[in-house]
């Protein structure tokens, strides 16, 4: 089977996806979730995370038009050449809110399907699969997302992440900003949110 083209995936949904994926109990242990990126755990202070990453980038974010301040504080910063398991060469984008690391994205060199088959032998069976074809583990205090298509995957802390989750969805309403590819407001036009390079 051929695969599409991978892209970093658009920076509502793999939030709202861990918003709206039901809580159950995990597959494993509390000690099995994903707590961070290496060193680096949620709920971390952004400074200290740059201390211990200082070759991190920092992603530049949308400046905000006058007068309208942004409704949340959230910052990105990038590693190339990352590792997580068996997956290598890895684009590891690492998200703030409110100055604490919150999510962990990976865009790895391998193809979806190892990708998949490493967060299943993981994580085992996903909590849930979308109409979207997005799959979801969802533990005690962390969970794992991954959009079937894209080889994109996210580690997220749960409670900071429905935090963002619920500002996004409040703004991209507030907005007409779609999510989804589908319009948030009746009239707002439908469009495809520019992916992350």
């Amino acid at each position: 089977m051929q695969l599409r083209a991978r892209r970093p995936w658009p920076l509502f949904v793999l939030p709202l996806i861990v918003l709206f994926a039901p809580v159950a109990a995990p597959a494993g242990d509390k000690s099995s979730e994903p707590d961070g990126f290496g060193k680096a755990k949620f709920g971390m202070n952004e400074s200290k995370v740059k201390a211990l990453y200082p070759k991190a980038q920092e992603v530049v974010m949308p400046t905000p038009p006058p007068g309208e301040p942004p409704p949340f504080i959230l910052t990105m910063s990038t590693l190339e050449n990352q590792s997580v398991g068996p997956l290598t060469k890895c684009k590891v984008t690492l998200r703030f809110f409110e100055h604490e690391l919150t999510d962990v994205q990976y865009l790895c060199a391998q193809k979806e399907e190892q990708v998949y088959n490493y967060l299943q032998k993981r994580f085992g069976a996903p909590t849930q699969v979308t109409a979207q074809r997005a799959a979801t583990w969802v533990g005690q205090t962390s969970s794992v997302s991954e959009v079937r298509g894209t080889g994109v995957f996210m580690f997220s802390d749960l409670a900071r992440s429905r935090k963002l989750s619920m500002k996004l969805l409040a703004y991209a309403v507030k907005k007409g900003v779609p999510i989804f590819g589908g319009s948030q407001t009746p009239g707002a036009p439908a469009a495809t949110p520019e992916a992350a390079k």
